[in-house]
């Protein structure tokens, strides 16, 4: 018997002992995936589709860095077929929860570090060329547990969708001059995007790949100056982010500085143009193509 049938053997008997003969249609159809971040969660839902079932722990907008999961969530990632994380210390709030499913022996899919990842950074679901690889890694462990599926076949249909949105959004930054092509954001989130697409990250209001940190008086000081000398128009805000430093980097420029907001950390409401992956590249790139183009 498989890890995955023990698992699903003993849902279901706990859900039997729990609430008796419940009918069919209350039990769970087909994998049960959880994925930590809304971007995770929407990009798994497209390759999972209907023949199965994607819970996402880190609800939109929050930040991933320091979520917690609660008892329900724990216990759902526990009873996963699958969970999918982005890895490379993001998701610092739910390690414990993942290290203890996969000692339980719950597969655990850390995308960042198999997708050729900048050094110490997890913000890697901002280049859709490395997550169109990625996502044939859903698709492998999607068939490990369901050999039955046409899972690669699925996520080779996505991942060509989000080629197609790559080439879009390097259309639209291929507009911005030459001399605009400098990124300034929060913290460093940046590198993926401006690796991938021709841009450079001049600086950050705080240091590291996490928001939570706080930037000392010398560094905003000297971020105020190169955005003078260099003639930068915009700092790019999470959506997410407190604005107030942003607003004190403003007053120390002492420069029309537009501060931009992106969607970094998480997906936009449902209905939002942002509120899928593939919506969050082409907004995000419309937002910075917007600011930078001149």
């Amino acid at each position: 018997m498989t890890a995955r049938w023990r698992r699903t053997l003993a849902a279901a008997i706990i859900v039997a002992l729990a609430v008796g003969c419940a009918p069919a249609d209350d039990e769970p159809v087909g994998l049960q995936v959880v994925a930590t971040t809304p971007v995770l969660g929407d990009i798994a839902a497209e390759v999972v589709g209907d023949d199965g079932t994607v819970a996402t722990l880190i609800p939109r907008g929050a930040d991933p860095h320091d979520y917690q999961a609660s008892p329900s969530q724990a216990a759902s990632v526990r009873r996963a077929d699958l969970v999918i994380a982005i890895g490379l210390g993001l998701e610092e709030g739910l390690e414990r929860v993942l290290d203890a499913a996969a000692a339980d022996g719950v597969p655990v899919l850390e995308l960042a570090p198999h997708l050729d990842p900048i050094a110490g950074d997890p913000h890697i679901w901002l280049d859709p060329v490395r997550i169109a690889e990625g996502v044939h890694l859903i698709g492998t462990e999607l068939a490990r547990q369901d050999p039955d599926g046409d899972w690669p076949a699925r996520a080779e249909a996505y991942a060509a969708e989000l080629r197609s949105v790559h080439a879009e959004v390097a259309d639209l930054l291929a507009a911005i001059p030459p001399h605009r092509r400098r990124l300034v954001s929060d913290h460093d989130s940046l590198r993926y995007l401006a690796e991938r697409y021709d841009l450079e990250v001049a600086g950050t209001i705080v240091p590291g790949t996490s928001p939570l940190a706080a930037p000392a008086p010398r560094h905003l000081a000297a971020l105020a100056a190169l955005i003078r000398e260099e003639g930068i128009p915009a700092v790019f805000l999470d959506e997410a982010a407190s604005g107030t430093v942003a607003e004190a980097l403003r007053r120390e420029v002492g420069t029309d500085l537009a501060v931009v907001r992106l969607h970094i950390g998480s997906l936009g409401p449902a209905d939002a143009p942002a509120g899928t992956y593939a919506g969050l590249l082409r907004e995000n790139a419309r937002r910075i193509a917007d600011a930078l183009g001149g």
